[in-house]
């Protein structure tokens, strides 16, 4: 339990530190600790297990939420090991086991799509809102980065594009629930 409690606290702070999470978190406390990615951590957690307590199985709601969120994550990076076989890149970064990284990427894949059936429509549309409590630390970190000299937009304009896709879902995912069509 505290080394699950340290990896959040941590997590948090290295991100800070290579400026993927505002600097705030690279901070350490008085007892040398990430206090702010541990209070940020707890307090997300705190209202996950709110939300999951209204919910008809809360430890099935629980690990169906967790599992799936990390889904895309894990479908985007097989493609990419698919596609990175596919065109041929993938001799850039190893000598051998084309084959190898070629299935796996596919089957990876295809697992990641019947986990998001499996998973049922009343948690995957959840996936959404949870993935959009980043977009204000994303925003955060940028701005930062901004200030510190680099001349990058906040938002590219592929993420622009991402940006609306995922608030769009976040409606529907929003309105679903409110109409009482999915239920947690």
């Amino acid at each position: 339990w505290i080394a699950w409690t340290l990896l959040c606290a941590e997590i948090p702070m290295a991100a800070g530190q290579n400026g993927t999470f505002p600097t705030i978190f690279s901070k350490l406390n008085k007892n040398g600790t990430a206090g702010i990615g541990l209070l940020v951590s707890t307090i997300i957690m705190q209202i996950a297990m709110l939300v999951v307590y209204f919910a008809n199985n809360a430890w099935q709601a629980m690990y169906s939420v967790s599992s799936l969120v990390m889904l895309p994550a894990y479908l985007t990076t097989t493609l990419f090991l698919f596609k990175l076989c596919m065109t041929k890149k993938y001799r850039q970064y190893a000598t051998k086991g084309i084959i190898l990284a070629s299935v796996s990427g596919l089957v990876g894949f295809l697992f990641c799509l019947f986990m998001f059936y499996a998973g049922g429509l009343n948690y995957v549309t959840m996936i959404p809102v949870l993935l959009s409590v980043g977009i204000p630390l994303f925003i955060w970190a940028r701005k930062e980065q901004i200030a510190q000299g680099d001349t990058s937009p906040v938002f590219l304009t592929f993420e622009k594009w991402c940006l609306a896709i995922l608030l769009a879902l976040d409606v529907l995912a929003i309105a679903l629930v409110a109409t009482g069509t999915i239920t947690l």
